[in-house]
């Protein structure tokens, strides 16, 4: 008896084992494949779909926001007319944005939106910069203006250490004679560099001795080629209150539409660059 019930025992075990193992081979046929997309950290990755046999993974940089700084309304020499002005910087060593959208908005004093102006821009790693929109036509005098920025494009640079050499040379103000203009501001600008550029804008941001801007201008230029100089003038229509003890002069070009640059800095920009491009 005792070996009988031994060997139902055996046999017993033998059964579980081979259903068992039926099962196993049932599950892994069932089962879904491990590969380097399915979304779980298994095979031998180190990271979810990444590493070991996935290939290496990819550290996402943690980039600082684009950050805004005197944000200014000023009156654009008639009634109902403003500038507005504000500084960007961009605080990243090796990220610029070849695209960011920017909002002006101008607010009475009950915090009330009255006016909003949009735009876009771009920003080279470590770049500090105005960004202005003249001869905007309020309904009403703003108390406070306020520069929101979004949708900023990141592109990483390789070997990046400075912008550009464009240079300045020559700036002058004056009070003009003529009845149709008020003042001016006149110089040279030479692309002291080894790039090609098209859309260059010029600012001009005009401070008093207490070093409050009193008058803003922008103009454009449509080629500036390597180590070329091109004069520039822009007026002033209407007068403005204030006098001049300091010209500042923003020569903005977007190397983002530079070939050369690209290759030199970006190897890899997005696919909305080659858009914007």
């Amino acid at each position: 008896m005792e070996y009988r019930n031994r060997k139902k025992t055996i046999i017993g075990l033998v059964y579980a084992v081979l259903l068992c193992g039926l099962g196993y081979l049932i599950f892994l046929s069932l089962k879904a494949p491990e590969t380097c997309v399915d979304g779980k950290k298994n095979q031998n990755e180190t990271g979810i779909d990444c590493g070991g046999v996935c290939g290496k993974c990819i550290i996402e940089p943690v980039l600082e926001d684009i950050r805004v700084s005197e944000v200014v309304s000023i009156p654009g020499g008639k009634d109902g007319i403003y500038d507005f002005s504000g500084k960007v910087s961009n605080p990243n060593n090796d990220h610029g944005a070849s695209s960011f959208t920017y909002t002006f908005l101008a607010k009475d004093a009950s915090g009330e939106t009255i006016f909003e102006e949009n735009g876009t821009s771009f920003i080279l790693p470590k770049e500090t910069k105005y960004v202005v929109e003249i001869a905007m036509n309020l309904p009403s005098k703003p108390s406070v203006v306020e520069l929101v920025i979004a949708d900023i494009q990141w592109e990483k640079f390789v070997e990046y250490k400075e912008k550009p050499n464009i240079s300045v040379y020559n700036r002058v103000f004056n009070r003009t004679t003529s009845s149709v203009e008020f003042a001016e501001v006149k110089g040279l600008v030479a692309n002291n560099s080894e790039f090609d550029f098209t859309d260059v804008d010029i600012v001009i941001v005009l401070r008093d001795d207490r070093e409050e801007i009193v008058a803003l201008h922008k103009t454009d230029m449509q080629t500036l080629p390597s180590m070329q100089q091109r004069d520039f003038r822009l007026i002033w229509p209407d007068p403005f209150v204030g006098e001049v003890q300091k010209i500042e002069v923003q020569v903005d070009t977007n190397v983002y539409r530079s070939d050369t640059f690209i290759r030199q800095y970006m190897p890899n920009p997005t696919e909305l660059f080659h858009r914007i491009r």
